[in-house]
């Protein structure tokens, strides 16, 4: 018998599940990132548009940042097949878009990683400009993210490809897709801010 006005865990009136602890944990831990990044993006703005430190500068060249935005944002796609795939109970699919994800992520980081020796061979160093300065601070930071986000992705194809998807396995999934489209964005925002604009 259940008694009324005794919270039951994992159950808000009405009978609907609320938001796991680690659904909510990395919520907020995006939240704090996003205040980061947000941080880091604003000083660029400020700097960019409210000092002369940055007239004449040379536009970066798109190209490589350009193919790096389609492969960072193909594997958030991937990502979301994948995870579409397990609740669709299609593990195969799941298995492989997962792995797919992962790859597609550590492919961005070679590739940022070329890009970074590119520009610094090409005599743009962290110390050469402010905007050296910040373009490197907030790749650097990214690209510290991904890492993470490449190590999360590996743990979650490791275990779609030893079949041991359970019920907190789903959850871990969950995680991990909601950090991995947060790094997409930024990229995405990124690559708007210091390629595009």
């Amino acid at each position: 018998m259940k008694s009324r006005g005794i919270a039951q865990p994992g159950v808000v009136r009405g009978g609907g599940q609320i938001v796991s602890n680690s659904r909510l944990g990395m919520m907020l831990f995006v939240a704090s990132e996003v205040m980061l990044f947000g941080g880091l993006m604003a000083g660029f703005l400020v700097l960019r548009f409210g000092s002369g430190n940055f007239s004449g500068m040379q536009r970066l060249p798109i190209g490589v940042a350009g193919i790096n935005t389609v492969i960072i944002l193909a594997s958030s796609l991937m990502l979301i097949v994948a995870t579409r795939s397990l609740k669709r109970g299609n593990v195969n699919l799941f298995r492989i878009g997962s792995v797919a994800t992962f790859a597609l992520g550590m492919l961005f980081l070679a590739i940022q990683c070329y890009e970074w020796n590119l520009l610094m061979h090409g005599g743009m160093l962290p110390s050469s400009s402010i905007y050296g300065g910040i373009f490197y601070l907030l790749t650097w930071a990214h690209g510290l993210h991904v890492l993470g986000g490449v190590v999360i992705l590996a743990v979650l194809a490791i275990k779609a490809w030893r079949q041991a998807i359970t019920l907190n396995s789903r959850n871990f999934v969950a995680v991990a897709s909601i950090y991995w489209h947060f790094v997409s964005l930024v990229w995405v925002g990124l690559f708007l801010f210091l390629f595009v604009f």
